[in-house]
């Protein structure tokens, strides 16, 4: 996957990690982002903003695969690819 979009190294920070380390390199309050169960697996995850409730959230893993469902094939996962089920 990486070598495909002309990456050399792979990631080395899990996708909650990069979510927080964004939203301190742009200045705001990490205290923003939200620890949440995605509401399809249950897996623990976090998102940069506060969800409100009444709609579901997801884990990146869980999020592709309902894309893929509806049909958005620039979101379908690739071979390789890094997805909230590992972290």
């Amino acid at each position: 996957f990486f070598s495909k979009k002309g990456l050399v190294n792979e990631p080395k920070r899990c996708p909650n990690c990069r979510i927080l380390m964004r939203v301190m390199r742009n200045g705001d309050d990490p205290a923003k982002t939200a620890e949440v169960k995605c509401a399809e697996c249950n897996a623990p995850t976090r998102v940069p903003f506060q969800p409100k409730g009444y709609r579901p959230v997801y884990c990146s893993y869980c999020f592709r695969a309902k894309k893929l469902e509806e049909g958005d094939e620039v979101l379908a996962p690739e071979e390789g690819d890094v997805g909230a089920a590992t972290a």
